[in-house]
């Protein structure tokens, strides 16, 4: 995908996808009645490459349950940004969206100033719990995703990078130690985020794959022992069960709320989501 689309909100799949604004939302149905998920076990915020839009991976979240990201049983918030500045528009290809100007340094950026506003919206929108959020972008986006987790004043859940080696500055910070703990707030807690570096729908070159790799050594060897290199969906998949509530095996709780999860996750409940939840969203919908 990645043209034009209706922003009128749809349920499919277990998941109640809308708009705010122009960043695309994929909320959990969670009951019959179509109510979402409340409160949320987890948020991921999703930032594009340069030159994209959120509309290009709406076929990543908005899919079966058996080709979901997060696993069967893990019901996730999305928020898909769209990078806020448009540099080109298209029938056929939608939008492309830049996150800052040419030359422009990124955390001076337009996009990343965006980015930390989403982030204080949705750890306020989860009670504070900030380890319940994890950022994940590609190329650019990736970048961003990495930028914002070191330098916020929060410990997020996790952070990942695909397709592109991390910024080299953030490591060269890294690397120094005592450099990483003057600039990095709460840095010696970030430690313990969830740090994914790899390879997702881009052809690296094997110089990109290799720096990568060392990369997550050196974060390793610094104390981020969280740091892995598998696919985005098994690295996510791993990040979010350290969040996610479980109770105890066997018990008929868990038998019941598994049992809705299934339900939920293949869109039995998707029927009424819209109606059920339109004036509290403020969803625009077809009369």
């Amino acid at each position: 995908m990645g043209g034009k689309e209706s922003k009128e909100p749809i349920a499919k799949y277990g998941l109640l996808k809308h708009y705010v604004g122009d960043d695309i939302v994929y909320q959990p149905v969670a009951a019959p009645d179509g109510s979402l998920l409340l409160p949320r076990y987890a948020t991921m915020i999703f930032l594009h490459d340069h030159g994209q839009n959120p509309q290009m991976y709406i076929d990543t979240f908005l899919v079966k349950a058996r080709y979901k990201l997060f696993g069967f049983d893990k019901l996730v918030h999305v928020v898909a940004v769209q990078a806020p500045i448009v540099i080109e528009e298209s029938e056929k290809k939608g939008r492309r969206c830049a996150w800052m100007t040419q030359g422009q340094d990124l955390m001076q950026s337009q996009g990343y100033s965006y980015v930390q506003q989403i982030i204080e919206r949705e750890i306020q929108a989860m009670g504070g719990r900030a380890d319940r959020l994890f950022v994940a972008g590609v190329g650019v986006g990736g970048h961003i995703a990495f930028l914002s987790a070191f330098y916020s004043q929060h410990i997020l859940g996790g952070v990942f990078c695909l397709d592109t080696p991390l910024p080299d500055n953030l490591m060269s910070a890294v690397q120094t130690g005592a450099e990483a703990a003057a600039i990095f707030p709460l840095y010696e807690a970030k430690k313990n985020m969830f740090i994914g570096v790899t390879k997702w729908k881009a052809s690296l070159s094997e110089d990109d794959v290799n720096k990568a790799k060392e990369q997550a050594q050196v974060l390793r060897g610094n104390g981020f022992c969280r740091t892995s290199l598998k696919e985005f969906n098994k690295a996510a998949e791993r990040a979010i069960a350290h969040v996610h509530s479980y109770s105890r095996l066997g018990s008929q709780f868990e038998v019941d709320r598994m049992t809705a999860i299934r339900k939920a996750r293949c869109g039995d409940f998707d029927k009424h989501a819209i109606a059920k939840n339109a004036q509290a969203l403020g969803l625009q919908t077809a009369q």
